[in-house]
């Protein structure tokens, strides 16, 4: 197992938080289920505990996994880490203003530390 971390945004049309026909026109599944089966691979408890909340996110990890699990919810739309923002203007046009989120920061935090969130 390996720590793994899921960065959502909960207006994101690309990938709809609560499932369903994406505007890409694929179909997608609900993120508490996506967060369900990853729970299950990583023999994570149900006992979650919140361990970043800010205007823009809540971070919340599980108990007992065989590696770190941590789900950010965002505020905000689609985003890409790393991405120039003149390539997300076009994406703007499905999805909206895209999340305010320090998206690269947080991934190479959470996997340089071996599963730890920034706060």
């Amino acid at each position: 197992p390996v720590p793994y971390l899921t960065l959502s945004p909960l207006h994101d049309k690309y990938n709809p938080v609560k499932g369903g026909k994406a505007c890409s026109g694929t179909n997608k599944i609900p993120l508490a289920e996506k967060e369900k089966i990853w729970r299950a691979k990583l023999q994570c408890s149900e006992r979650r505990t919140v361990v970043s909340k800010t205007e823009v996110a809540l971070c919340v990890t599980w108990e007992d996994c065989a590696a770190p699990y941590v789900s950010c919810h965002l505020q905000g739309g689609h985003n890409w880490p790393g991405v120039q923002r003149k390539f997300m203007d076009g994406l703007q046009k499905c999805d909206g203003e895209p999340a305010n989120f320090p998206y690269a920061e947080t991934i190479w935090h959470f996997f340089e530390t071996g599963g730890e969130i920034l706060q």
